[in-house]
């Protein structure tokens, strides 16, 4: 009797195991982009990976002018006017200013154009609007309108 239940009991084990092993079966799914797809995503990479570059630029030029440091950058000048209650800072590039990004050499050449109202830039309202005049990243044409609005401290930013 206990030799039926044993041999009972192994072989219902024998058998959910069989069904797990079965139904664990390894399913595999190749997925396919087309050349359209991963074209856009690499033009989306290259955009995004210039604009952040862009941004870095324009706080480093606005850190050095509240810090009143000079920058050893012989290939750019930053320069800044008062219009009114607006700062205005230009960082040029000769063309001739060459960069490592990435572990990438990179030329620049044109302007970046800031232009910020109000306060610093944690002071609620105070606003940065970021152009471009014929600013390039190696043979990239930069353009378009960066508007950054404070909204001042959060909660949540503390």
């Amino acid at each position: 009797m206990k030799t039926k239940k044993l041999l009972l009991g192994l072989v219902g084990s024998l058998a959910i195991g069989a069904f797990i092993l079965v139904s664990c079966e390894k399913q595999t799914t190749t997925t396919s982009f087309s050349d359209e797809e991963l074209q856009t995503s690499e033009d989306d990479l290259l955009a995004t990976t210039l604009f952040n570059d862009v941004f870095n630029d324009v706080d480093n030029a606005l850190t050095s002018l509240q810090l009143k440091s000079t920058e050893a950058i012989v290939c750019r000048s930053v320069d800044h006017e008062w219009k009114d209650d607006t700062l205005i800072v230009t960082i040029t590039y000769n063309g001739d200013c060459l960069y490592e990004f990435n572990n990438n050499q990179h030329w620049k050449s044109g302007k970046i154009i800031i232009k910020r109202t109000g306060g610093r830039y944690f002071e609620e309202g105070s606003t940065k609007i970021i152009t471009f005049e014929d600013y390039y990243v190696d043979s990239v044409k930069i353009e378009g309108i960066k508007t950054i609005v404070s909204r001042g401290y959060s909660e949540d930013s503390l």
